[in-house]
């Protein structure tokens, strides 16, 4: 092997290794901001629960409840709901992962229609919707209505 191979096997193994570190640190730090995304919903979906309970319209124990006052508020819109909440709960999301589908898909409606109308500033009307599509399967599936 000549120097001239030498110096070039040299750099490119050098080259590969810069390459696999700067991957791996950006795979790391990508990881961590995923993280702290997470965290940051996860804080807001808190508070969120925290408006729904302070308004009166559920109770909680584990889990949140919808009461017959905050699923009044759902209930118009139930329609437009239940088949994405259907779609959600066939694929088993996490209540989390609906509350962040329903976002993005019905955000603009949810605001408008549900948030500003009942004074809900915090994320409270994704959980009062998820609850209220749970409610109503839960009693349909049973023979009665909610």
């Amino acid at each position: 092997m000549t120097a001239s191979e030498l110096s070039t096997y040299t750099a490119l193994v050098l080259s590969i290794v810069t390459i696999i570190g700067f991957v791996w640190g950006f795979g790391y730090k990508f990881g961590r901001i995923e993280l702290q995304v997470h965290e940051l919903w996860d804080f807001l979906m808190r508070r969120a629960k925290g408006e729904a309970l302070s308004k009166g319209w559920g109770s909680t124990g584990s889990q949140f409840h919808i009461n017959p006052t905050g699923y009044a508020k759902i209930e118009a819109f139930l329609d437009k709901f239940l088949p994405a909440f259907a779609s959600m709960t066939k694929r088993k999301l996490s209540d989390q992962q609906m509350y962040r589908e329903l976002e993005r898909d019905f955000g603009d409606f949810i605001v408008e229609q549900v948030c500003v109308p009942n004074g809900m500033s915090s994320g409270a009307c994704l959980i009062l919707i998820v609850e209220a599509c749970r409610l109503s399967t839960q009693q349909q599936e049973g023979g009665s209505h909610p």
